[in-house]
């Protein structure tokens, strides 16, 4: 989704090696969504698909528009995440939701914040900041749930389908596809 909306946004090419390495990388989405029911559509987790699609929009135009203003990204960052702590507080006193918080509640919290949010958003912004082809790039993120994926199969025993494999053969695929620079033709 970055590397599309980079096109109209930030004006970068978008070339046929792009668009063939995003198709073969959301055809791995849609067979992991499917669960490798293609020909049925049936996703089997419709509300899941529709705001992970979502969630892909909303982070990609988030992405794409700090990477148009010169600011530090540590005090980019420090604001947003300054400014929603009031509104999500508010949310969570208007529904009673600080009563009863256990301590692994907080302490969950505190990393997801401290490692998941602000040290990985900060280096993505910075990369996306020092990255000439935006398209390259976003695409290492489909590497990310293949790696959580061995990671709950070896430390939480959860059960991987075929389909999920194969589904990360073809975003895996994708994304190396993206990264073949194209080389200069010798004369």
């Amino acid at each position: 989704m970055l590397s599309m909306l980079a096109v109209p946004f930030l004006g970068q090419t978008f070339t046929r090696v792009n668009l063939f390495s995003i198709i073969i990388a959301y055809s791995g989405v849609l067979v992991i969504a499917t669960q490798g029911e293609l020909m049925a559509l049936d996703f089997k987790q419709p509300l899941g698909v529709a705001l992970g699609l979502g969630s892909s929009i909303f982070f990609s135009s988030y992405w794409i528009l700090n990477t148009k203003y010169p600011h530090d990204p540590v005090i980019t960052l420090l604001l947003c995440f300054g400014l929603s702590l009031p509104m999500l507080s508010g949310m969570m006193l208007w529904q009673n939701g600080f009563t009863d918080i256990p301590l692994a509640a907080i302490a969950g919290g505190i990393y997801i914040g401290a490692f998941e949010m602000s040290f990985a958003f900060l280096c993505w912004m910075s990369a996306l900041r020092l990255a000439t082809n935006t398209a390259q790039l976003s695409n290492l993120v489909y590497l990310a749930p293949p790696i959580s994926l061995v990671l709950l199969a070896v430390v939480v025993g959860e059960e991987v389908l075929y389909s999920t494999l194969i589904g990360f053969a073809l975003i895996i695929s994708g994304v190396l596809l993206q990264q073949i620079r194209q080389r200069p033709s010798s004369a």
